[in-house]
């Protein structure tokens, strides 16, 4: 997850350095309305990054959003492909892919079709690395243990982290292309201990501790059979629970998709940071992420081992904070103007608070289909990242309106209703119980399995 976030968070924060500068300011604000005062300073040098790119807002817009148009489609692929093939396949060719298009892309500047075709391939690489993880969850994780593990999904945070801090010292030093070329390799380099060192399940594992073993296969859900027969599709559709946690994870995403993409700009263009600070400030931010994803997963599996809440109630109670916290920072952070310190903050808080979900919504997958995690949490997934194009759009519409303050409002406004609307959803009709079409097939290869064995 490191890796993987390393090279799709570049793109958004290297842009600003391809760009012409006025080319991006130019078009995107009105700077005759209100802005913060801080960053009105007319007189003072801009520093150069080398940007020769003149692409206008709408075609930044495009080689953003088109990675997500793949990235979508492709999580049905993943969780699919994974349940038939094992996610080692899946997973490795998934970061080999998104790799080698990281690394071709500086080539592919001189046209931006190919950029956008190149975004388009990494997009599918990474689509199917998230719903494929999932699937080995059921298999190595013991149940209790589970919003430990789910962290390492966090993993997405420490990428963050690295990626906006040295990709800022990157440019500086040597030109935005070569950040492209660092992580593009670092993918390359991790795909081969990936396949090296990873296996399926923990049966198959070579080098495997027998007494780790014996603890794995007695903790983890006894349901399991490897998720045999035909993948219920049906079924998990009509799964309402399955729709509490997809439509829960789609309200957490709303803005963090804006983050992810418009992130950087914002702290740019109305907090006044250059790209040092901004990627500072960013890989900060990201780190605390993380760090507070681990206390509230270590939390989160304490109240499970001592059986203090029902596991519904665990679920409800960390992604009630994971939504409701960042939604009443979302409404306080379109209403304090240019007060840079609470602005700074706020936004802080509202992304360290949103990983609370993890040891909620998130988990919440691998409690309702252990047999079929993988395609369960490719639909999921699916619903999820649909934000990264129409939260996006949203922000692109808003911030060629006209002031800046204002436009961010509405973002933050906007944000916060989804925050606030898609927990109520997943408060009404989340569960924790395996699922009825998830038990039936367990249960029908268990009767198969018993009329085998008293045939011999």
């Amino acid at each position: 997850m490191i890796v993987s976030f390393m090279m799709r968070s570049v793109m958004s924060f290297a842009i600003l350095a391809m760009v012409r500068e006025e080319n991006t300011t130019g078009e995107m604000f009105n700077y005759t309305q209100q802005l913060c005062t801080w960053n009105v300073n007319t007189t003072a040098a801009k520093t150069s990054y080398g940007g020769v790119l003149n692409w206008s807002l709408n075609v930044q817009y495009y080689i953003l959003s088109s990675f997500y148009w793949t990235y979508i489609t492709a999580q049905l692929v993943g969780g699919y492909t994974a349940q038939r093939y094992g996610s080692k396949l899946v997973v490795g060719l998934g970061v080999l892919v998104s790799s080698i298009s990281i690394i071709c892309i500086p080539l592919a500047t001189v046209n931006v079709v190919l950029v956008i075709i190149l975004q388009l391939i990494h997009g599918f690489g990474q689509g199917v690395i998230w719903p494929a993880l999932y699937g080995v969850i059921s298999w190595w994780i013991p149940m209790k243990e589970r919003s430990r593990f789910v962290t390492c999904f966090q993993g997405m945070s420490v990428g963050t982290m690295i990626s906006r801090s040295t990709a800022g010292l990157v440019i500086q030093a040597f030109g935005w292309e070569y950040v492209f070329y660092i992580f593009g390799v670092t993918g390359l380099l991790w795909c081969f201990a990936w396949y090296t060192l990873m296996y399926n399940k923990p049966e198959t594992h070579p080098r495997i501790n027998l007494v780790e073993l014996a603890y794995i296969q007695t903790k983890r859900d006894q349901s399991l059979n490897g998720g045999k027969g035909e993948v219920p599709w049906l079924k998990i559709f009509c799964s309402l629970p399955m729709w509490a946690i997809a439509i829960s994870s789609f309200g957490r995403m709303w803005f963090a998709s804006v983050i992810m993409m418009y992130g950087p700009m914002y702290l740019k263009t109305v907090i006044g940071l250059n790209v040092q600070m901004n990627g500072l400030l960013s890989s900060t931010i990201s780190c605390a992420t993380f760090f507070a994803s681990i206390i509230f997963s270590f939390i989160s599996d304490k109240i499970s081992t001592h059986q203090l809440l029902s596991t519904i109630t665990n679920r409800k109670l960390f992604t009630a904070i994971g939504h409701i916290i960042p939604g009443v920072l979302c409404i306080s952070m379109s209403y304090s103007g240019c007060n840079q310190n609470i602005i700074i903050a706020v936004w802080a808080l509202v992304q360290i608070a949103a990983s609370a979900c993890f040891a909620g919504a998130m988990v919440n997958t691998v409690d309702i289909a252990p047999n079929f995690t993988g395609p369960v949490a490719s639909i999921i997934q699916t619903i999820m990242v649909t934000p990264d194009i129409l939260s996006t759009m949203v922000a692109k519409n808003f911030l060629q309106q006209g002031s800046n303050l204002d436009s961010w409002r509405n973002i933050f406004n906007i944000s916060a209703g989804m925050y606030f609307g898609t927990y109520l959803f997943y408060h009404l009709f989340a569960s924790a119980d395996v699922q009825t079409w998830d038990k039936a097939v367990s249960n029908k290869n268990d009767v198969e399995e018993s009329e085998a064995f008293k045939v011999i």
